[in-house]
C-alpha cells in the first residue's frame, strides 16, 4: 500500500494505518508510552512458543528496551480490512534495532511479519491483537 493508496482508502482504513505509523514513530524514537498508547487494555501479543502470550503489562516490560534501543524500520502494509468495529492488518517491519548513543550495544536487524488486529472504542482504534513472526532468514543485505 503506497502513500497514495492511502489517501484514496476510507477514513476508517487511513485511521488504523495511522495507528501503524505511530507504533513506527514511537519505536523509532524509543518513546515506551506512545509506543503503549496503541493498545488497548486487554490486548494481548502472540509471540512464538517460546515466549508465549502477553497482557497489556507483559507487553510494556517486553518493550522496555526503548529505553536503550530505537527501531528504524520500513513497514510494507499488505493489506487492511475493515469489519465494522473490527479491523485487521498483515504487516512487515523490516530495519535495525540501533542502541541510543549514551548506551552500549549493537545494532541488530529485525524482520516480523504481523497479523494485527484492531479494536474501534469510541471512534479510536486500537490494538487488541498482534500475532507475529520472525521469518527464519534475516540477513544484512
Amino acid at each position: 500500500m503506497t502513500e497514495h493508496d492511502e489517501i484514496q482508502q476510507d477514513p476508517d482504513v487511513n485511521a488504523v494505518s495511522a495507528v501503524i505509523d505511530s507504533f513506527r514513530a514511537a519505536g523509532r524514537a524509543g518513546d515506551l508510552d506512545a509506543f503503549m498508547a496503541n493498545f488497548a487494555d486487554d490486548a494481548v501479543l502472540m509471540l512464538d512458543d517460546r515466549m508465549g502470550d502477553a497482557n497489556k503489562d507483559d507487553i510494556r516490560e517486553y518493550f522496555e528496551f526503548l529505553g536503550d534501543y530505537y527501531f528504524d524500520q520500513k513497514v510494507s502494509k499488505d493489506e487492511i480490512q475493515i469489519c465494522g468495529d473490527w479491523a485487521f492488518a498483515r504487516l512487515t517491519f523490516d530495519g535495525y534495532l540501533h542502541p541510543k548513543p549514551e548506551t552500549d550495544g549493537e545494532s541488530d536487524r529485525v524482520v516480523s511479519r504481523h497479523f494485527m488486529m484492531f479494536k474501534r472504542d469510541n471512534d479510536i482504534w486500537k490494538v487488541i491483537r498482534d500475532m507475529w513472526i520472525f521469518p527464519n532468514e534475516q540477513t544484512d543485505s
